[in-house]
């Protein structure tokens, strides 16, 4: 092989290792604010839509916090999907991606306290879908954390 190809061969593989690196780094830095924040990972919400909806899902999670007396959620909806089921408590949204199809649910636990619980449930529908999800997955587990943190907003005034 050419020496110059060979250079910019071993530049690009360090350049995507670099950028790689620095993407987990920055990932797991969203993860960390967002436990600092009080969010942590969950069961299905106990008598959710979601919960009954999510039978035979291949890939589920949930993260929650505790909504403050001043905060108000800034949800917004899931642009790709569409909603499916809606309650007092909980309205859930069906998307697709290449090779499967999801499930994403806003839960509000009346408590006391009262809790935000945002829930994903994931149906495989071919081996796309599995090997898509392996790298999405990865930056799931930290990303949305840090998406619920972040939803909790204090009350504006005026």
């Amino acid at each position: 092989m050419n020496p110059t190809v060979q250079r910019w061969l071993k530049r690009g593989m360090f350049a995507a290792l670099v950028i790689v690196v620095v993407g987990v780094g920055a990932l797991e830095c969203l993860r960390f604010v967002a436990i600092r924040r009080g969010v942590s990972a969950v069961e299905l919400p106990p008598a959710s839509e979601i919960r009954r909806r999510a039978f035979g899902a291949h890939y589920t999670d949930a993260y929650s916090t505790v909504i403050r007396d001043d905060a108000m959620l800034d949800a917004v909806e899931f642009g790709a999907g569409r909603e499916v089921a809606r309650t007092p408590d909980e309205v859930v949204w069906q998307g697709n991606a290449p090779g499967l199809h999801f499930l994403a649910s806003y839960h509000i636990d009346p408590g006391p306290p009262r809790r935000f619980t945002l829930s994903t449930a994931v149906f495989y529908e071919s081996v796309i879908g599995r090997i898509y999800f392996l790298p999405v997955r990865f930056v799931h587990r930290r990303g949305v954390p840090f998406m619920v943190s972040h939803m909790l907003r204090p009350k504006l005034e005026g």
